[in-house]
Formats: structure tokens, sequence, C-alpha cells
């Protein structure tokens, strides 16, 4: 007996397009950067309209003498991301 499989959904549109802008602004210390990874309900493709978030990880490269200038780098970016997204 054979099934069909079931359609995989994409990430919703209004998620995707957010992904897009703060990664194009992440641009900014990609150098930085070893991983941004989605995780969470979009990732799983179980987000349920209008209750979930986009939930993700940003992993940055081990560099001790720049550490705090990454993060200040970042703080900034998430807070323009935030004003305007």
């Amino acid at each position: 007996m054979s099934t069909t499989p079931k359609p995989k959904r994409k990430i919703p549109d209004e998620f995707e397009i957010l992904i897009m802008k703060l990664t194009a602004k992440l641009k900014k210390v990609e150098k930085d950067i070893a991983a941004f990874l989605i995780v969470g309900s979009v990732a799983h493709k179980n987000y349920v309209k209008n209750v979930s978030d986009c939930d993700f990880y940003l992993v940055i490269k081990k560099n001790r003498n720049k550490q705090t200038e990454i993060l200040q780098s970042i703080g900034a970016i998430k807070n323009e991301f935030e004003a305007n997204p």
C-alpha cells in the first residue's frame, strides 16, 4: 500500500521577508558569523499563523580579542532591525 507524501510547507512569506532583511543587515558582520540557524516552529514547518514567531541562533566565530566589539555590532543590528524591520 502506497501513501502519498504530504507536501512540505515552505517558510511563510512574512517570515521569509524578515529573514532576508535580517541577513542583509548581518552582512556588516558576516566575517564574524559562523552560522545563522532558523529553529522552532517555522524551521520545522509546524508554525501556527498569527501565533508563531521566528526563532534563530546566531553563532559567532571565536575571537577573544574582538568578542565585545562583535557582540556590540550585532546588538546595534538587532536594535536597528527591531526599530525598522
